[in-house]
């Protein structure tokens, strides 16, 4: 929502109150065409910054500039199984992530993904561990879903308190 200039002011607000780390999230935080502007100037005023993506726009380019400008690593969004995540998504989500996480590796650039844990994927956690294993992930962050955002409109989604004991076990 902020103009490209207001972005890089409250870059230069945040750093002067001594912000250490910062994650670009969005939506899609590729999205904007200013990313690279808003990651080199955090960067330049001493702010270690990451990056969250859905994957639709990683490519060779994408990484290269990353690793230009300075950002520490990215994670991306993966909310399941490709059957469970395209539902959770859109169809061709899961391939996308698929595709960014080969490219980082590739280009050994850092990366991890993040699970949001609802009802549709608790019980592929893990087939998912799996999966990322395959992928060479090293870092991996689950967090429950909360009934806010998009969950707010599927609240049967929503892991009961009960069931949080799943992730536990998991865990």
């Amino acid at each position: 929502e902020l103009t490209a200039d207001e972005a890089l002011q409250l870059c230069d607000d945040l750093a002067r109150l001594g912000l250490k780390r910062i994650t670009l999230s969005g939506g899609e935080a590729l999205m904007r065409s200013d990313w690279p502007q808003i990651t080199r100037r955090l960067v330049d005023r001493g702010v270690n910054v990451n990056l969250i993506t859905n994957g639709w726009l990683v490519d060779e380019a994408v990484i290269k500039q990353a690793k230009t400008l300075g950002l520490s690593n990215m994670a991306v969004s993966l909310d399941g199984l490709e059957e469970t995540h395209d539902e959770i998504r859109q169809p061709g989500t899961f391939a996308k992530a698929m595709n960014a996480l080969d490219v980082m590796r590739r280009m050994e650039f850092p990366y991890g993904v993040i699970t949001t844990v609802m009802k549709k994927n608790i019980n592929q956690l893990p087939d998912l561990e799996n999966l990322l294993l395959s992928k060479d992930v090293k870092r991996w962050q689950l967090q429950l879903g909360m009934p806010m955002g998009n969950l707010n409109k599927r609240p049967d989604w929503v892991v009961d308190p009960p069931e949080i004991e799943l992730v536990f076990d998991f865990l």
